[in-house]
């Protein structure tokens, strides 16, 4: 069997250097044959129903495929040298064990089919995201891309339920985490190791908790929480010693933590419409504080140290 195979392969080779197209489908490949490599010209190549584990750097040789079969396989990735095939038009990589895309297949600006269908491991780009279609899947891809080059994430509205990026290139770049109007209900633990971030909104979500590895974020100056359904805020946000803006409306927290007063660097907290009645009056000794928005809740008279803050504009009657 095994020499059958072998005189099969070369056939295929030789017809493909008059087509321009390679079937090696059900060959028992374990690896791309260097073989292949060496065919800069093919516009086709279709490996479906071998035992692939990867794909080289040198796919990006290939720069004349246009179609591209993956599928039966054992891929866990899409490399980013994919992203040099930019002549691409299909690419289909389903039943195989993939985790994740690389963000650099955004630059397939000429795909017009992409199938990953039968990856139940697959969290980046996120099912959701890749049961939207080709442009849905692209976008994210090339938002976190931009996250990688530029130091932004902006995946606002795009109905996420989970979140997976890929920390290990983000965590030392990334300043800006925009993840407004989804449907998290948690963070991924990992969202603490983006030890740059200066900026995280994550306001209009289902949040119910927040993790307490966050307060390892020490760089972040902007945290928006605004419409979740937390009930307290957990005691790391105290950890926040760079945090300048808190915003925490429409939610149904029933106090603030005493510790707030470690967040010297704060300037505005924004607390409206929850459930609060009474504020603790380690609050003044925020010596940064000059806005305070509590409008909304059921609130006792302010603490005197509070009322004694006369440089903090805030929307509650002062007693």
């Amino acid at each position: 069997q095994g020499l059958a195979k072998a005189v099969q392969y070369r056939e295929r080779l030789q017809q493909s250097r008059a087509t321009g197209r390679l079937d090696c489908s059900i060959m028992s490949l374990w690896f791309v044959p260097a073989a292949v490599l060496q065919m800069p010209l093919l516009t086709s190549v279709n490996f479906t129903g071998n035992a692939l584990l990867m794909l080289p750097p040198a796919i990006a040789l290939l720069d004349s495929l246009k179609e591209l079969g993956l599928n039966d396989n054992r891929l866990s990735l899409l490399p980013a040298a994919l992203a040099s095939l930019t002549k691409l038009k299909i690419l289909s990589a389903m039943d195989n064990r993939l985790q994740r895309l690389a963000p650099q297949l955004c630059k397939l600006t000429q795909l017009e089919e992409l199938n990953v269908t039968n990856n139940p491991l697959l969290t980046l780009p996120p099912q959701e995201v890749v049961r939207a279609g080709l442009k849905p899947t692209l976008a994210f891809l090339q938002k976190v891309a931009k996250g990688i080059s530029h130091g932004q994430v902006e995946l606002a509205a795009m109905r996420l339920t989970s979140l997976q990026l890929p920390w290990h290139e983000l965590h030392s770049c990334l300043q800006a985490l925009v993840l407004s109007r989804n449907e998290l209900t948690s963070l991924p633990h990992e969202t603490s190791s983006l030890t740059a971030l200066t900026a995280l909104w994550l306001d209009n979500n289902s949040l119910s908790s927040f993790p307490e590895s966050m307060g390892r974020l020490v760089s972040l100056k902007s945290l928006a929480l605004d419409n979740n359904l937390l009930t307290a805020l957990p005691s790391c946000i105290c950890s926040l010693s760079a945090l300048e803006r808190l915003t925490t409306d429409n939610n149904s927290l029933r106090f603030l933590h005493p510790r707030m007063s470690e967040l010297q660097s704060l300037t505005l907290l924004s607390a409206a419409n929850n459930r609060l009645t009474m504020l603790p009056s380690s609050l003044a000794l925020i010596s940064s504080l000059r806005s305070i928005a509590l409008s909304g809740n059921p609130l006792a008279p302010l603490p005197p140290s509070l009322r004694e803050r006369h440089d903090i504009e805030m929307d509650v009657p002062r007693a």
